[in-house]
């Protein structure tokens, strides 16, 4: 049994035993009730001074209907306060012991003034610690709270992050295996280009789309996706490692696209070796280690021979030396 249980069974049982002790129980507490009428009194009396034949309460003058309230007010506090005291009586069942001695009323009386003449002072005591008690829950209260919704943000933003993590996975086996079906192709870079959505400035998540892109033969979606991170970063002011190996990342798709249009249409596809010239142009400026990349990415082997390539590659060299 938990403690609100047994104590309603032990106000229970104290209440029925006063009905049973009816008489017995009801002169002490007439007694308990007097006597707060009295200590309330005597705590209304220290407060009243008459100076200059002014009524003053607390220092404080104050009109006669003003005082009536205040004196009903003492008397009413001092009886509850009697009455209180009573009652821890009767919770601790210690009449049951005590019912019969002849000093009893005496002493019900003695603590009854005491509770009516304290009840006032010892009220706003009680409010106050009862209030500063009700703060100190909510602050408690509030605490919780906001631990529980960090640890809600901290699950989701590791939810976010495995989710993620586990897209990229199966985006990177999807571009490294040789046969992976078209289907997978698609599923992979469709989840990725709703993950790029969130930051379109994510570079980890756009070189693999592009590449996914590229697997699928959509070589201009795939320029596409990456002139939008160019864009950004450019416009931001970002001129990052980050946009130096999407420039690159661009030139080799460009080239790509020069071989495919050659025979086609050449004068188009010769712009895409200029795009792919002046791409790589801007990532070797930013990033000088890319030169060492371009050497040996198979993508720029059809542009490693071209002459404009090579003079712009000399260029670069010397002025970086």
């Amino acid at each position: 049994m938990d403690t609100s249980s047994s104590a309603i069974v032990t106000v229970a049982e104290s209440c029925t035993w006063a009905a049973q002790n009816l008489r017995n129980f009801w002169i002490p507490a007439a007694v308990a009730g007097v006597g707060g009428l009295i200590g309330g009194w005597a705590e209304f009396v220290t407060h009243v001074k008459i100076a200059k034949g002014k009524i003053r309460y607390d220092d404080e003058d104050i009109t006669p209907e003003h005082l009536k309230f205040l004196r009903s007010h003492s008397l009413i506090v001092g009886f509850a306060g009697a009455w209180a005291t009573l009652f821890v009586f009767v919770i601790t069942r210690w009449w049951e012991t005590e019912i019969q001695q002849p000093s009893l009323p005496l002493f019900i009386l003695t603590l009854s003034v005491a509770g009516g003449f304290g009840a006032r002072r010892l009220l706003p005591q009680l409010a106050d610690k009862l209030k500063q008690q009700i703060e100190q829950t909510n602050i408690k209260v509030q605490e919780v709270e906001q631990m529980a919704d960090s640890a809600k943000d901290v699950a989701s933003d590791a939810k976010r992050q495995s989710e993620r993590t586990a897209m990229l996975s199966r985006a990177r086996a999807t571009v490294a295996t040789p046969g992976a079906a078209m289907g997978d192709v698609f599923t992979a870079a469709e989840e990725l280009r709703n993950l790029f959505k969130q930051n379109p400035l994510d570079r980890e998540v756009l070189i693999p789309l592009g590449n996914l892109l590229a697997k699928a033969n959509q070589i201009d979606g795939a320029i596409e996706t990456l002139t939008g991170f160019i864009d950004a970063k450019r416009s931001a002011g970002q001129l990052d490692n980050d946009l130096a190996d999407v420039l690159f990342n661009r030139a080799c798709y460009f080239v790509r696209k020069w071989q495919e249009m050659k025979n086609p249409n050449p004068e188009a596809a010769d712009k895409r070796r200029v795009k792919a010239i002046a791409d790589l142009k801007d990532s070797f400026a930013i990033k000088l280690s890319n030169i060492e990349d371009a050497e040996q990415d198979d993508d720029l082997a059809p542009l490693r021979v071209d002459s404009d390539y090579q003079a712009m590659l000399a260029s670069t060299t010397t002025k970086k030396a």
